[in-house]
């Protein structure tokens, strides 16, 4: 496609799906650039305790929050809203209520 339609620069954008280090090693390696999604839940778990920080973000208002940051070579920003937040909250209560746990 690059020299197809002269492109010389692409940045694909994905959700979560393309997330994999081959992927996004594939990408860099044929110089293309991505935004893509990603769950925390991926993250090993020391990673994710810096993630779960709300201290380090910035509140953009009472229900949004992001943070710029690192990961590994890349540039990530984080984000945090209220109403995600709350809906987790909930699965995890459903969850621990269905366990049989009080």
């Amino acid at each position: 496609m690059r020299k197809k339609f002269s492109v010389r620069r692409f940045i694909f954008i994905a959700d979560r799906g393309l997330f994999s280090a081959k992927n996004l090693d594939h990408i860099r390696n044929n110089h293309g650039e991505f935004i893509v999604g990603l769950k925390i839940g991926v993250l090993q778990k020391e990673l994710q305790q810096t993630f779960y920080d709300i201290s380090r973000f910035e509140f953009i208002s009472e229900e949004l929050a992001i943070w710029e940051t690192q990961y590994g070579e890349d540039r990530c920003i984080v984000t945090w809203s209220k109403s995600r937040a709350e809906r987790d909250r909930k699965t995890r209560d459903d969850i621990w209520l269905k366990s049989g746990r009080n």
